[in-house]
């Protein structure tokens, strides 16, 4: 299984906490407070409404974190999810390489490298 198959657009921001998939997957927690701006601009790059890239440091740690400017901004969800027996029912290897691959696009997605 391939991360577009999960974490699919339009992603809807919840409360400023969260993003949420067109069909409610959680994909991702705010981990810093921002302005409402700044997180609708990185919900806007990453659903392709717009052709605005961030001009900094876009980082994703591997362990399920995105840095801008070495500032942790995100954290990937979804495991119960992808793994649990009610949902997918993934084996953790294959959950993890899914949720890294989603990091890794988001990455080049800011940047607008995809």
């Amino acid at each position: 299984m391939k991360f577009d198959e999960i974490y699919k657009p339009p992603f809807h921001d919840n409360f400023g906490a969260w993003v949420s998939t067109r069909k409610g997957v959680r994909c991702f927690d705010w981990m810093v407070k921002m302005p409402h701006e700044s997180q609708q601009l990185i919900i806007d790059i990453l659903n392709g409404r717009t052709d605005k890239s961030v001009k900094r440091e876009v980082k994703y740690d591997g362990a399920g974190q995105v840095s801008i400017d070495g500032i942790n901004v995100m954290v990937i969800r979804g495991w119960g999810h992808l793994t649990g027996c009610g949902a997918l029912n993934l084996p953790d290897h294959e959950a993890a390489k899914i949720q890294d691959d989603f990091g890794e696009w988001i990455v080049k997605k800011l940047k607008q490298e995809v």
